[in-house]
């Protein structure tokens, strides 16, 4: 019996054929880097025995399904098509260890239930598409996350507090949206931010980092060019952050943007300098990017 059906990078178009059914007991669906239309494919929400799937590099649209996330999956790759609409309710119900939406056109706010995938969601991708509105605490619940983008959206607020448990985190970006406040101590003492990862803040709004930050800045680890952070080079003009300013409005969900649901470690004297290691391999979603990148897991 068939069990993976894979046909990257063969210019197959027109909608994705049904026929696929015929095969029940495949698990590893990979059609990315083609040129399929439609929405989302009904034959990956009928497949009983899928937990790989790979629809990246296409031209599909519309919203994404629920039910994709009430499905056993171990990978969902459904990034740079022209997916649209929001992120369902129940996206966090995924048992998913990688997830990569990018270069969708998305939009709403990024679901409170991503807390509920904390026990296996490892990596995910955000970044590119139209997301707004402020990131919730829940985000701090995801203890196995390694990598963590929502850079190039339209997301606001600071950082939340619950940051500071994502004790497993090495890439964590924000680039490129409207954040603000303080680069807080708790994202700066991260172990592996600290140890040779990458905390990505340009293109925003902040006004100050914690002292705790200095070694990642010196280090390049931290990035926080673009910004409006008196005293530092490339930086936004005055007018700019003074425009933003005027215009910034508060989170909805700001009183629990400064919930903490672990213990801390932050707030006594730290050791602030990186140790010295090898640099993290890339990351699994971040080979997804690469069109003609064939992924197996």
């Amino acid at each position: 019996e068939l069990t993976f059906f894979h046909v990257n990078s063969n210019s197959f178009s027109d909608k994705i054929p049904t026929q696929i059914l015929n095969f029940p007991y495949f698990y590893e669906l990979d059609l990315s880097n083609n040129k399929f239309v439609g929405e989302f494919p009904e034959v990956v929400i009928k497949a009983t025995n899928l937990v790989f799937l790979d629809l990246r590099f296409n031209n599909l649209e519309g919203p994404v399904p629920s039910d994709l996330f009430k499905k056993d999956l171990d990978v969902i790759f459904i990034n740079n098509n022209k997916f649209t609409g929001s992120l369902p309710a129940n996206f966090g119900s995924t048992p998913a260890r990688y997830l990569t939406f990018a270069r969708n056109q998305l939009t709403g706010e990024i679901p409170r239930s991503i807390g509920d995938a904390s026990k296996t969601l490892t990596e995910v991708l955000f970044l590119g598409n139209k997301f707004e509105g402020c990131l919730p605490f829940e985000i701090g619940y995801l203890k196995k996350a390694t990598v963590f983008d929502v850079s190039l959206n339209s997301l606001t607020g600071p950082i939340p507090a619950s940051f500071g448990c994502l004790e497993k985190i090495q890439f964590l970006n924000l680039a490129h949206n409207k954040f603000y406040g303080t680069v807080p101590e708790s994202v700066c003492v991260l172990p592996g931010i600290k140890n040779n990862g990458n905390l990505s803040l340009s293109d925003n709004y902040f006004t100050a980092i914690d002292p705790a930050c200095w070694y990642l800045l010196k280090s390049k680890i931290l990035d926080v060019s673009n910004n409006c952070i008196p005293g530092l080079p490339n930086q936004r003009s005055k007018k700019d952050c003074y425009d933003f300013q005027c215009k910034v409005k508060p989170c909805s969900n700001h009183q629990s943007l400064s919930y903490v649901p672990c213990k801390t470690r932050w707030g006594a004297k730290q050791d602030t300098a990186p140790v010295s290691q090898e640099m993290a391999t890339e990351p699994v979603t971040y080979k997804s990017l690469k069109p003609h990148h064939r992924l197996r897991m």
